[in-house]
């Protein structure tokens, strides 16, 4: 795997264009229609036809212009593995969840497959399975802050409170 496909300066720039593009479109459309879908199982939320409608029509343009991109190329920036199919296999995973018949995709579908039969991303697909219900963040949660000058100091995040310690020196580790 390379994360710029090639070390050739075209490749570099395929890739970041196609970052970019799952950045700017897939996450933000797909994260909307998802929205869409969970927000319309609560009557109180009203009509949600246009929204619904409106991210259905997005993610399958979306899931086109993916197929389209795949139609001659075995990677979304050629012919190598990139950063680019770690980003986008997550959101096209769900195709299922957003309503898309991956059928009408058989470009994306082999994709998916071919991405999807790699260990490593079995087991980052995997992180997380175990859980059942959505866990919430621990009571207390140390987080290194950086302070004046190179001291650092944790401030404790409770759900009411936020406690910080005393600096300490920074140490790189």
């Amino acid at each position: 795997m390379s994360i710029t496909s090639r070390e050739a300066p075209q490749d570099k720039y395929e890739v970041v264009q196609w970052v970019m593009w799952q950045m700017a479109n897939q996450g933000p459309k797909f994260g909307e229609r998802g929205h869409f879908l969970r927000a319309a199982q609560q009557a109180e939320n009203g009509d949600l036809s246009y929204g619904r409608r409106r991210f259905d029509n997005e993610v399958n343009r979306l899931y086109g212009v993916l197929n389209n991109r795949l139609y001659d190329r075995r990677y979304l920036a050629g012919e190598h593995y990139s950063i680019v199919d770690i980003a986008r296999y997550p959101w096209a995973i769900n195709w299922a969840l957003l309503k898309q018949d991956i059928e009408q995709f058989k470009y994306v579908k082999r994709w998916l497959e071919d991405v999807g039969a790699r260990p490593a991303v079995q087991r980052g697909m995997d992180v997380g399975t175990a859980r059942t219900v959505p866990r919430l963040p621990s009571p207390e949660i140390r987080v290194p802050v950086h302070a004046e000058g190179q001291h650092i100091r944790r401030v404790i995040v409770t759900p009411i409170v936020a406690v910080v310690d005393e600096p300490r020196p920074f140490q790189v580790q």
